[in-house]
């Protein structure tokens, strides 16, 4: 993928990320969060170990965007159009 793709994906990452996080919290706590402070939301913790492996943590930023990325070449649909419902459907 080229440096504009990638970018795309970074971004769009961070949508769906926002989206996700504010399935999980009220509705007065959501009003706070957005796409420049989501990764500030989110553990520093992006790995754990598990049955001698390591391995991504779930709906951390570097998961998404592989789920974002193998998505998008999948599909080929368009980066902006990737939703977490795409992901969580492909992700079953």
């Amino acid at each position: 993928m080229n440096l504009k793709t990638c970018k795309q994906i970074r971004k769009q990452s961070k949508v769906i990320l926002v989206e996700w996080f504010k399935s999980l919290v009220s509705k007065d706590e959501s009003e706070n969060v957005n796409e420049n402070n989501i990764l500030s939301y989110l553990s520093p913790q992006t790995h754990l170990f598990a049955n001698n492996q390591l391995r991504l943590s779930a709906y951390s930023f570097k998961w998404t965007v592989k789920k974002v990325k193998a998505l998008v070449r999948k599909t080929h649909i368009d980066v902006t159009a990737v939703r977490l419902k795409d992901i969580e459907e492909n992700n079953s």
